[in-house]
Protein backbone atom coordinates (compact mmCIF):
# COMPACT_ATOMS: atom_id res chain seq x y z
CA UNK A 1 0.00 0.00 0.00
CA UNK A 2 1.70 3.41 -0.91
CA UNK A 3 -1.20 5.83 -0.03
CA UNK A 4 -4.70 5.66 1.82
CA UNK A 5 -6.35 7.45 4.44
CA UNK A 6 -8.49 4.17 4.74
CA UNK A 7 -8.88 0.87 3.35
CA UNK A 8 -11.47 -2.02 3.54
CA UNK A 9 -10.40 -5.32 2.93
CA UNK A 10 -12.78 -8.43 2.65
CA UNK A 11 -12.62 -11.88 1.13
CA UNK A 12 -15.52 -13.81 -0.93
CA UNK A 13 -16.18 -17.27 -0.50
CA UNK A 14 -19.14 -19.95 -0.97
CA UNK A 15 -17.07 -21.45 2.37
CA UNK A 16 -17.02 -19.89 5.79
CA UNK A 17 -13.35 -18.18 5.65
CA UNK A 18 -11.60 -15.33 7.90
CA UNK A 19 -9.06 -12.61 7.32
CA UNK A 20 -5.89 -12.53 8.85
CA UNK A 21 -3.71 -9.52 8.04
CA UNK A 22 -0.18 -8.45 9.19
CA UNK A 23 0.01 -4.51 9.39
CA UNK A 24 3.60 -2.64 8.38
CA UNK A 25 3.84 -1.73 12.11
CA UNK A 26 3.55 -5.53 12.94
CA UNK A 27 0.08 -5.78 14.19
CA UNK A 28 -1.99 -8.80 13.38
CA UNK A 29 -5.62 -8.26 12.80
CA UNK A 30 -8.81 -10.79 12.56
CA UNK A 31 -12.10 -10.73 11.07
CA UNK A 32 -14.38 -13.79 10.53
CA UNK A 33 -18.09 -13.21 9.20
CA UNK A 34 -19.84 -10.28 8.79
CA UNK A 35 -22.51 -11.13 10.13
CA UNK A 36 -24.92 -13.66 11.31
CA UNK A 37 -25.92 -14.34 7.52
CA UNK A 38 -22.57 -13.05 6.09
CA UNK A 39 -19.99 -15.58 6.23
CA UNK A 40 -17.49 -13.22 4.32
CA UNK A 41 -14.97 -11.45 6.51
CA UNK A 42 -14.60 -8.03 6.28
CA UNK A 43 -11.94 -5.23 7.66
CA UNK A 44 -11.83 -1.40 8.27
CA UNK A 45 -8.56 -0.23 8.70
CA UNK A 46 -8.47 3.87 9.75
CA UNK A 47 -5.72 5.15 9.17
CA UNK A 48 -3.94 2.73 6.68
CA UNK A 49 -0.33 2.66 7.18
CA UNK A 50 2.03 3.12 4.30
CA UNK A 51 3.60 -0.19 3.56
CA UNK A 52 3.57 -3.66 2.75
CA UNK A 53 0.70 -6.12 4.37
CA UNK A 54 0.83 -9.29 5.04
CA UNK A 55 -2.81 -10.90 4.13
CA UNK A 56 -4.24 -14.35 4.48
CA UNK A 57 -7.80 -16.26 3.96
CA UNK A 58 -8.06 -18.91 6.71
CA UNK A 59 -10.75 -21.78 6.60
CA UNK A 60 -12.72 -23.92 9.14
CA UNK A 61 -11.65 -26.91 7.04
CA UNK A 62 -7.96 -26.84 6.97
CA UNK A 63 -7.82 -30.16 4.50
CA UNK A 64 -9.74 -28.23 1.77
CA UNK A 65 -8.43 -24.46 0.51
CA UNK A 66 -11.64 -22.99 -0.71
CA UNK A 67 -11.49 -20.59 -3.68
CA UNK A 68 -11.85 -16.80 -2.64
CA UNK A 69 -11.73 -13.32 -3.75
CA UNK A 70 -9.36 -11.00 -2.22
CA UNK A 71 -11.03 -7.58 -2.51
CA UNK A 72 -8.73 -3.98 -1.49
CA UNK A 73 -11.10 -1.01 -1.41
CA UNK A 74 -9.14 2.47 -1.07
CA UNK A 75 -12.18 4.58 1.19
CA UNK A 76 -12.38 8.34 0.69
CA UNK A 77 -13.23 9.59 4.81
CA UNK A 78 -15.90 12.58 4.72
CA UNK A 79 -14.83 16.34 5.23
CA UNK A 80 -13.96 16.71 8.43
CA UNK A 81 -13.08 13.43 9.67
CA UNK A 82 -9.91 12.92 10.89
CA UNK A 83 -8.21 9.59 10.02
CA UNK A 84 -6.59 9.53 13.19
CA UNK A 85 -9.24 10.20 15.14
Amino acid sequence: LKTAEAVRLSAQSDRDISLIIFTPSREWLCTDDTSESDLNPSLTIIPAEVGVYNIWIGSIEPSKAPKAELRLEKLVLPNGFAADE
